[in-house]
Order: C-alpha cells, then sequence, then structure tokens
C-alpha cells in the first residue's frame, strides 16, 4: 500500500480556500480611498470599488532597491475574512515601469502586474499589505521586479447599503410615498 503525502503548504492553501469560499456579500466598506503605499519605495495609491466584489486601484510609486518608478492601474477581486472590513484580494493589471541609472540612459517599458494582499478598514482608515511582482513586456533586459508593501488610505466615500453611489433604495421609496400621501390629504 502506497501512501500519498500532501505538502504543509498545500495544504494550507487548501483549508485556507476551502474557508474562504462560503463567504458572501459585499467585501469592501468604503467606495473610494487614497493613500501613501510604503515599503521597498514610497508612492502614492487611490482605490475605487466599482462592481459588489471587485476595485480598480491607480498607483504611482518609487521602488528604491531597483530604482524604477512605476505608474499603474490594477483591478482585484476581493474576499471577505469573517468580515466585510477584512478581507484578502488578488488581481493584476498593467503600469509603466521608467528605469534610471547613473550608468545608462532612462528607460520605459510595460509591465504586467500581479497583485495579492490583505486589507482591514476602521472607521475611515483602511490598510492593506501587499505584494506586486512586475513582469517586463516590452523590455528583454529588465527582470522581474517585485513590490512589497504597506498601504495606508483614506475613506474619501464610504460604501452605502444597496448601491455604489446612490442613497438607499428603500429610503427614497419612503419618500416618494410620504411625498404622495401628504399631496393626497391636502
Amino acid at each position: 500500500m502506497r501512501l500519498i503525502t500532501i505538502p504543509a503548504s498545500n495544504l494550507v492553501l487548501s483549508v485556507l480556500t476551502c474557508a474562504l469560499i462560503p463567504f458572501s456579500g459585499y467585501s469592501q466598506s468604503y467606495n473610494t480611498t487614497l493613500g501613501l503605499r510604503l515599503g521597498d519605495g514610497i508612492g502614492i495609491t487611490a482605490r475605487q470599488r466599482v462592481l459588489k466584489k471587485a476595485s480598480l486601484e491607480g498607483l504611482f510609486y518609487q521602488h528604491h532597491k531597483s530604482d524604477q518608478t512605476v505608474a499603474g492601474l490594477l483591478i482585484a477581486h476581493h474576499m471577505p475574512v469573517l468580515s466585510r472590513r477584512l478581507n484578502l484580494y488578488a488581481g493584476g493589471g498593467m503600469a509603466w515601469a521608467f528605469s534610471e541609472s547613473n550608468e545608462s540612459p532612462a528607460t520605459s517599458y510595460k509591465t504586467v502586474m500581479i497583485n495579492a494582499g490583505l486589507e482591514f478598514t476602521i472607521a475611515r482608515l483602511n490598510l492593506s499589505w501587499d505584494f506586486i511582482p512586475l513582469i517586463p513586456i516590452s523590455n528583454e533586459d529588465e527582470g522581474l521586479t517585485t513590490m512589497t508593501a504597506f498601504s495606508i488610505r483614506y475613506v474619501l466615500v464610504k460604501k452605502t447599503k444597496n448601491n455604489l453611489f446612490q442613497k438607499d433604495k428603500k429610503k427614497k421609496k419612503r419618500n416618494k410615498h410620504k411625498a404622495g400621501t401628504k399631496k393626497s390629504r391636502r
């Protein structure tokens, strides 16, 4: 009889995935955030919720280790962990990277970005940590660059209960109904 062994990392990943699948509902507790990105470089970041569990993130980041400046747009799928305030996210996007070194002239090239991270929102403060590899697609001279950073963002627009940007539909219906009953009483 032959025993099948499963590496511990695969087992942990499988259990984590199965634990996260049952959670449904909204994954973010904000619509729009803006803030700083600090890690192996420094930059700014803005995130906008575009669907129930998806967001777009724009970032501008100066990577200190590789002397690259990155400007990019990412789309991420959010998966709640325990509540909508704490969630895992993963996604990808495109970016322009600008390389500057003392030995050679400045170059720019396109990259594909893949990201994964953990995010927590409390009141109007959004905290996240993520890992983003940059895969160059238009410059063979550049190798893979990885960015790891902690982002602290201010929630500019909080999430509404039913819609992305509109007030609660039930409230609107009640107000219309109240206005209609007042007119009929006159």
